[in-house]
This record gives structure tokens, sequence and C-alpha cells, in this order.
């Protein structure tokens, strides 16, 4: 039995860390595994069961740093290599050589060891390898590992990258301070570049410093009028801040204009400031700019500008931006389609506690892509995300509970499962606890009932569960369906959206 995975069409926007503040036929069992959207989720699904019909498909050159930056080392630490034994020396010359030629990933092989048994050259070789995406998946966080562990045996180069990666935010918390001091290790083995780089982020923090006790005062004000609902003056104090380069005012005024709060709602606009301080490394933005791209609002529609912003959101930790990073790479979109990769980045964010994440890392075990099948690893993830109240993981936990997946086939397990999906409105769960009603497993068998979720699932677009209202409305009499009816009219009027 395969479990197909799907993803419904948008959820809307999600607060950031810095509070937002955004207001948050017969009739057979459908063998489906439902899984839901991302953070922001500016995307539609793609499809995922005959029942309801398909849905419509939507959905790395990242920003690296100079050829330069990374190819010059200095000289002195030609000793690293003098004191390795020749084997090793060899070995790096024919990664070296391979990279020239543009095989990353041989360059790679020849390395790794090497800076695994501690060789500093050969570690800030890999460094690059990662901070590039060359040869290897983009990974910031690992750069930055590798890195340090070359730049702490005092490999200038290393250092000098370190201290980029920290000054950007790159894989590692933004700290100038920290920034600073590599810059410095650097210049002190008379690394040209980082003498420089030092002088320029000195100069930055000096002027920084001056301005950042009234900026900070002035941000948490603006806040405070954004919480308060006061979206006007929230705008006024985040366009003036974001004017002098404050990234999380930018990211802000983003937002505002994304959602035309105290602004007339401009996408371009919100593209603008969004691209302003995701440049400065803001993750919050830079998952907003690839979703905008995503959907072609404000900016050209494009695959390949969505995955640069997200992966470089996600490797800094941004969970949304790993799920849908993640869902880029089980659909195909402007990547190879990759299930092993997609489980990767939906566990990075499962285990960051995000729901959807985890509900999809579900589906993942469930189906056996990417990972080896384990229906007990699917309860597991489902069993979070449907705590906490996520419609589709309450959907797929009841489907595995009817199917005795992984747990023993509790029927009456099933029915609560679905029933606390389908009083949100999760249609398959509305179908699902219909069946269920009408074959007697798990509760008591009522038509009434049975036809009541039919026919709601039916209203939220389900028409399979049209024709199963019909079937069981043949076993029912007439002053049972007006009731049924009417049990179904009471229930949307009690659940009407605000």
């Amino acid at each position: 039995m395969v479990i197909h995975s799907a993803t419904p069409p948008d959820v809307g926007a999600s607060p950031t860390k810095e509070e937002w503040v955004a207001k948050n036929g017969s009739a057979e069992r459908s063998s489906v595994i439902h899984v839901s959207g991302a953070h922001l989720a500016l995307f539609e699904a793609r499809g995922f069961q005959s029942q309801i019909g398909p849905a419509r498909q939507e959905f790395n050159k990242l920003l690296t740093w100079g050829a330069a930056m990374f190819t010059r080392t200095v000289l002195a630490f030609v000793l690293a290599l003098l004191v390795a034994l020749p084997a090793t020396a060899q070995d790096y010359k024919r990664g070296q050589e391979a990279y020239h030629r543009g095989d990353f990933k041989t360059a790679l092989r020849e390395w790794w060891p090497l800076a695994e048994r501690g060789n500093a050259r050969s570690q800030y070789s890999v460094g690059v390898l990662l901070d590039r995406g060359q040869g290897v998946p983009q990974n910031y966080a690992e750069a930055a590992r590798w890195y340090k562990k070359a730049a702490e045996q005092g490999y200038s180069s290393a250092q000098y990258n370190l201290a980029h990666l920290f000054r950007r935010g790159l894989g590692v918390p933004q700290d100038y301070a920290k920034a600073a001091t590599w810059f410095r290790k650097a210049a002190q083995q008379d690394h040209a570049e980082a003498k420089e780089a030092l002088r320029k982020l000195e100069t930055k923090r000096q002027v920084k410093t001056r301005q950042a006790a009234p900026s900070r005062a002035n941000y948490q004000v603006g806040v405070r009028a954004y919480r308060r609902g006061d979206y006007v003056a929230a705008s006024r104090i985040f366009r003036a801040l974001a004017k002098q380069g404050n990234s999380h005012a930018q990211a802000l005024l983003g937002v505002m204009y994304e959602h035309g709060k105290g602004v007339s709602r401009d996408y371009a606009e919100a593209a603008r400031w969004y691209r302003k301080a995701a440049k400065q490394g803001h993750h919050d933005a830079q998952r907003n700019l690839g979703l905008l791209n995503l959907k072609g609002l404000g900016v050209r529609k494009e695959y390949a500008e969505t995955v640069k912003w997200l992966r470089k959101a996600a490797n800094q930790g941004d969970a949304g931006a790993q799920t849908n990073l993640g869902i880029m790479y089980e659909n195909g979109h402007s990547v190879s389609r990759d299930y092993a990769e997609a489980a990767r980045w939906y566990r990075k964010a499962a285990e960051q506690g995000f729901v959807q994440a985890q509900n999809r890392l579900g589906a993942m075990y469930a189906n056996g892509q990417g990972v080896s099948q384990d229906h007990t690893m699917a309860v597991k993830w489902f069993r979070k995300p449907a705590e906490k109240g996520l419609a589709e993981a309450q959907h797929n936990l009841g489907f595995i509970y009817e199917k005795g997946l992984g747990v023993p086939l509790d029927y009456a397990e099933a029915a609560m499962w679905y029933r606390k999906a389908a009083e949100q409105g999760f249609a398959q769960a509305q179908y699902n606890l219909g069946l269920i009603y009408a074959d007697g497993m798990g509760v008591p068998r009522y038509f009434g009932y049975a036809h009541m979720w039919f026919s709601l699932s039916a209203t939220n677009g389900n028409k399979q569960a049209a024709r199963s209202r019909d079937l069981v409305a043949k076993e029912m009499s007439p002053t049972e369906i007006v009731e049924a009816e009417k049990m179904a009219r009471e229930w949307l009027e009690k659940h009407k959206k605000k």
C-alpha cells in the first residue's frame, strides 16, 4: 500500500521571532496520508488522491564569497603540509587538482579524510566546498564548523572566512564581536583582506554604537504600536529605522506591505524591504522573500530564487524555510527530486517543534520515501502535531489506527482522531468519519451522522463524499434525511468563519 502525501492551499503568514505579531462509486476508505503547508506556506499542493481530484502544483547560485576570498592562503601555513606525511601532501594535491578542473566531488573525497585527521588546510578546503555548495549541498553551518577547526589551528584564510560568516550571520548567529575577533587573528598574520575587513567592521561598529541606544528604543516603540494594532504609527517608526539600515525594521516593514497593515498592500515594496533585510542575513526576510518569488508576488516568479533565499534562511535554522526547502526537494521544483534530502530538511524543522514538518516527516516514514518505511516512527511524528491540533496530522493518526499500522488496530481511537480533524473542517477526515458511522466501526452505526459528515465533506469539495452521501440516503427515511441535513446546516452555522 502506498500512502500519498500532498499540500493543501495557502495557510497564511506567520510572525517572526521579533514578535511580528501577525494575528495569527462505492464508499471506500481513502488510503492517503495528508501533509500541510509550511511556514507562510505561499504555495499550492501537488495532487494526492483521486477522490478529491488533482490539486494544482506550485512550486542554487546562493550568495557566496568571491573566488579570491576562498583561494588566498598564507605562505606561513605551508608548514602545515611540510609536517604531514608524504601521502597526506599527495592526497591534498590530488584534491587541489580536482578542484581546479571543477571536479568538486573528487576534491571532497580527497580532502575529507585529511580534514577528519586534523589537517588544517584540508579542513579549510572542506569548509570552502560547503560554503559554496560545490560537490555538496550548500551548508553554511557545516562550513562554519570546518572553518573553525582550521581557524583554531591558526589557519588565517579559515579565520578570515569564519569572520565573514559571523559578520553576515550565515550558518551562525550574526555576531560582529566574534567577526572582529577572527578578522583580527587573521590580520595579525598579515592577511591583507582581513586587515581591511577589520578596519571597515570597526568603523561600522563605532557608528552603530552611537545609533544603537535610540534605535533599540524606537524599535520597541514600533513593536508596541504594532501589537496594539496602531499599524500607521508602527509603519512610520519602522520606516525611519529601515532607512537607517535596521534589518529588523526592514523585515517588519516588508511584512506590513505584504499584508497591507498601516500601508496599502504592495508586494513589490514588500519584496524591496525584504531584500534589504535579507542581504544583511535576516532569516525571516530571506524566507519571506523566497516565498514571494515562489508566488511571483512583487517579483518575477522564479523557483531558483525561491531555493536561493529559502536555503539561506534554512542554513540559519529557520524551521519554516527548512520545511519549504524540504517541499521543494520532495516535489522536484528547481532542484532534482530527492526524498532523502527532503526528509533531512523536514527532520531539522521537526526537531524544532515545527508541526507541519513533523507531519511531513511522518508521511515520509509512512510511505518509505527518503527513509526506510517505519510505521512506528510515522506514529511518533504524527502524534506530536496531532496533539497540538494540526488537522492533517490528526487525520493521519486516525488513518494509522484504523488500519493498525505501527499500532494495534483501534476503530474507536481512529474515530476520535478523525473527529478532531473533522471538527476543524478537514474534508477527508469528515469523509472518513462518515464512513466510520456508516459502517458502525468504533462508534454506534448511525446513518444520520454518516449523512451529515458526508454532506460537510462534500461542501468542502470532496466529490466522493457527495456520492457516499447519496448512497447512505437510500438507507434512510425522508424524516431521517431532513434531520441529517438540519444537523449539517447547524454545524456550518456554528463553524462559520468570521
